[in-house]
């Protein structure tokens, strides 16, 4: 069976991207510094420990990294940011109570990411239910002005 993704979040300056990391020791003024601390692999994006960039000029830099950890679980990301294992690339809705109560910042906040596209899924048979439509368009019009989301 092939599921099917609505589209929710648009896939441009309305990612949901954020590096984040707990505030110890020194931390990384540009891209490259990243080579220099662990950092947390989730294994879901396309090219895991390839960390993209674009730069002030607009320009792009990518920074392969490495680290003690490689999860495809959001939770375990957290926890170990948390725990002073390493830096994450991860979404701003993962930290945003943390970066609110100044628990983890962001870092390189003048470095743009990658947006993320966040997509409902379903199976096909479900894609033109009526509840499966008003829910997506539901969720979709409240990411909209979701501030953890942009």
């Amino acid at each position: 069976m092939q599921e099917v993704a609505d589209h929710l979040v648009a896939d441009d300056d309305q990612g949901v991207d954020v590096r984040s990391a707990t505030a110890r020791g020194s931390l990384p003024g540009i891209p490259q510094d990243l080579k220099q601390h662990p950092c947390i692999v989730y294994t879901e994006l396309r090219n895991r420990n390839l960390w993209d960039f674009g730069t002030p000029d607009g320009s792009g830099v990518s920074v392969r990294v490495e680290g003690p950890l490689q999860t495809n679980a959001s939770e375990i990301i957290r926890a170990a940011v948390l725990d002073g294992v390493g830096l994450a690339y991860s979404p701003t809705w993962l930290f945003q109570d943390l970066i609110d109560s100044g628990e983890v910042q962001v870092l390189l906040p003048d470095w743009q990411t990658s947006p993320l596209p966040l997509h409902l899924v379903s199976p096909p048979e479900r894609r033109h239910a009526a509840k499966v439509r008003a829910f997506s368009e539901h969720l979709a019009g409240a990411l909209v002005d979701c501030p953890m989301c942009h």
